[in-house]
């Protein structure tokens, strides 16, 4: 079968689709929004691109965002790391110098793209203004626990205007740079910041594992999917994501990672493009979606109020 590509917008069209976004940038406006973007996708070129050019979109619609970067290699996949008898402390500390020097890569080239856009955009990591302390143990992926996050300096660079991109590393006690979850981190970083919104740039494989939980769900039928697919593969962002919303997160939304624009018709759509997790109830999102939708058809009655609208997915 022939793939016919879509037509090209026209100028209205394109004017319809921007004024449609306007309810969704006036809720997420000054709204702190963590985005967590990594998996192996990071590396490809093209949609790294797409996702700078996005990123700084939210940035200059109004919103405060916030990366939490990944790109962690693999590591006995490429042969960079010496397996046993090689003790464990020099391998640790091999996989955590080959790490740092490919997050700082990755780092470096998204403050890059971000910033041709017109953003101003500072790349951090745990050691900058004692911001993350790890733990110094950690697991077979070299992975260790996150023990303290202090959020003052990034508060400081949100309200100066800039957009910070973490990097996943983190001294321990000792001041030894570790690795930590950039999942983990970013929702970590939600909590503290208390940002509206934590978005999760995952594969296609981690969406499709989540089966029929696809567009708005609330917290109770996430509770439940966990509790019926604890050993998945999802079921990390899965657990992140409940964590989330239970100490104050509004919502979370997985995002197919190779979409070059699924971060934006997520955020800023109605249709959106991927899951969100809220942490209202499924028979209170069913009375706020109605509500909802009776207010879109009474617009333009004198009394009505576009402050008082609330977007049902955030």
């Amino acid at each position: 079968m022939l793939h016919h590509p879509e037509p090209t917008p026209t100028t209205s069209q394109r004017a319809t689709h921007l004024m449609s976004s306007l309810p969704f940038m006036e809720a997420l406006h000054n709204q702190t929004v963590v985005i967590v973007y990594a998996g192996q996708s990071v590396y490809n070129p093209t949609l790294r691109a797409s996702f700078s050019q996005n990123a700084a979109l939210l940035k200059l619609t109004g919103m405060r965002p916030v990366i939490v970067h990944g790109g962690l290699p693999r590591f006995q996949a490429q042969g960079q790391v010496p397996e046993a008898p090689v003790r464990e402390a020099m391998r640790t500390t091999l996989a955590i110098h080959v790490a740092r020097t490919a997050l700082a890569e990755v780092n470096l080239e998204l403050v890059r793209l971000i910033g041709v856009h017109g953003v101003k955009v500072l790349g951090i990591n745990g050691q900058d203004g004692h911001c993350l302390t790890a733990g110094s143990t950690a697991g077979g992926d070299f992975i260790s626990p996150i023990e303290a996050v202090d959020t003052a300096i990034l508060e400081a660079f949100l309200t100066g205007g800039l957009l910070p991109v973490v990097m996943p590393l983190a001294p321990d006690a000792d001041g030894d740079d570790r690795l930590v979850s950039p999942e983990r981190l970013g929702n970590l970083l939600a909590q503290k910041l208390k940002a509206t919104t934590l978005v999760m740039m995952v594969e296609n494989s981690v969406l499709r594992e989540f089966g029929d939980q696809t567009g708005l769900c609330g917290k109770s039928e996430l509770e439940k999917w966990l509790a019926e697919h604890a050993s998945n593969t999802a079921a990390a962002y899965a657990r992140e994501a409940l964590d989330a919303l239970t100490h104050g997160v509004q919502s979370v939304h997985l995002v197919d990672i190779s979409q070059p624009q699924g971060m934006v018709d997520e955020l800023l759509t109605e249709e959106g493009r991927g899951i969100v997790f809220c942490g209202r109830s499924s028979a209170e999102l069913v009375a706020e979606t109605r509500r909802y939708f009776a207010d879109a058809d009474s617009v333009l009655r004198p009394d009505f109020s576009v402050e008082r609208k609330r977007v049902v997915r955030f």
